[in-house]
């Protein structure tokens, strides 16, 4: 696998299980306000971070400032393959006291999409 663009291939995986998705292919893309989160927010405004607890990695990014997805109340954003997916991602987000964001890693996006 050569460079990858982390800015990019936050689009282009699942947030929940790291499937590439299919330029056409239907996708779950949801909002989420994360009502505790560590001060690395402001920081990463449109960024690709990851949220990691317990060994599990969902992928996101950081609503900007003035964007329609921050507007209507969103701190992040994810795009998932599947209802399921989606659906996974949003039970770990509530099983979660704080939410520690930290910038998209090289290595998270590799071992994602060898899964």
């Amino acid at each position: 696998m050569g460079t990858i663009d982390l800015e990019e291939i936050v689009y282009g995986m699942c947030c929940w299980c790291g499937r590439r998705l299919e330029r056409d292919a239907p996708v779950i893309d949801f909002g989420a306000t994360l009502a505790s989160h560590d001060a690395n927010l402001e920081k990463l405004l449109g960024c690709s971070v990851e949220i990691e607890s317990g060994g599990t990695v969902v992928t996101a990014v950081v609503c900007e400032t003035g964007s329609d997805a921050h507007e209507a109340g969103d701190d992040v954003l994810f795009i998932a393959c599947s209802d399921d997916c989606g659906n996974s991602t949003c039970d770990f987000l509530d099983g979660l006291d704080a939410v520690r964001l930290a910038p998209l890693s090289e290595e998270t996006v590799r071992r994602k999409l060898i899964a």
